[in-house]
């Protein structure tokens, strides 16, 4: 009789304690921790990891939508990438010292903006990132890396040099990665000889104030089956295997090239389209050849 008693409240003992502490939640959903709706998901998202990695949650969903990650409120963390620059990296998921643990999107589609790495994981074991895209905002531009649409070519080039350069100054003038040798050349003291055929110009003289503008006839592209040709504000570029015939456009009214001109401007169709020939007879074959140079794939300009 003692031993029955002794079991009944050893039993009632343990519902009572099931009732009064319920399960360890399992998974953490991201609309009820406020992601939506937020013009900035990171810092939400950071909040929400640190209480999944405290609390011991294996999972957290967000709700189907599109949601924004910008690099101000993102944490950082320096990291040695392969084929890239090492150094510190801006990251609205810093998964480290997480185990087990799962990502769900249901579907989302991640959109940053600036210079992010999505996800840095470190220390981590059996991660799952699942049923989500990423992309990067172009501001508009139409093309991504290995295109020569300006969301391929069109990056910012900062310069610093103390006592020569006016700090805090900028300028719309393209460049091009060509121009650093002659202006590292003539900074350091040294001559251009015209023997050397450089296709890059010094741009010295723009920076230091000396001169407003580049004596240049044209920017010039050759990259597998793409080309593309810039004069001002006007642009003639194949960009996609698919294109039958190049695109014209004027930067200056539709930075997204999304108004073919051709047919409106043949004189300068043409004209554009014999000049980059004419520089391209005087360019050595390819030494090698990369088939991600063509880019057969539809792109979306949206």
């Amino acid at each position: 009789m003692l031993r029955c008693i002794a079991l009944l409240f050893l039993f009632f003992a343990l519902t009572s304690r099931s009732e009064n502490h319920p399960e360890i939640q399992t998974y953490l959903n991201m609309k009820e921790f406020g992601i939506e709706p937020v013009e900035d998901a990171t810092p939400v998202v950071v909040k929400a990891l640190k209480e999944c990695n405290n609390e011991g949650i294996a999972r957290f969903v967000f709700p189907k939508g599109v949601y924004h990650f910008y690099p101000a409120l993102a944490p950082d963390k320096y990291c040695a990438i392969t084929n890239n620059d090492n150094g510190l990296r801006h990251t609205s998921f810093p998964i480290w010292g997480f185990n087990n643990f799962e990502i769900d999107g249901d579907g989302s589609e991640f959109l940053f903006h600036g210079r992010m790495v999505p996800f840095i994981l470190e220390e981590s074991n059996n991660i799952t990132i699942k049923n989500l895209s990423i992309k990067w905002e172009m501001a508009g531009l139409r093309g991504r890396k290995w295109y020569l649409f300006e969301g391929g070519i069109r990056v910012p080039y900062i310069i610093q040099w103390k006592g020569k350069i006016t700090p805090v100054v900028s300028n719309d003038i393209p460049v091009v990665q060509l121009d650093v040798l002659p202006k590292a050349v003539t900074a350091a003291g040294g001559e251009i000889k015209p023997e050397w055929n450089l296709d890059g110009k010094n741009i010295l003289p723009l920076l230091t104030g000396i001169e407003d503008s580049i004596k240049r006839d044209a920017l010039f592209w050759h990259f597998g089956a793409q080309f593309a040709i810039r004069k001002g504000d006007w642009k003639l570029v194949i960009a996609l295997e698919t294109q039958k015939e190049p695109v014209l456009v004027n930067l200056k009214d539709d930075m997204g090239e999304t108004a073919d001109l051709s047919k409106e401007y043949p004189e300068i169709d043409n004209e554009w389209q014999q000049i980059w020939n004419h520089w391209n007879r005087q360019m050595p074959s390819p030494r090698w050849v990369d088939k991600r140079w063509n880019r057969t794939e539809s792109y979306n300009k949206k």
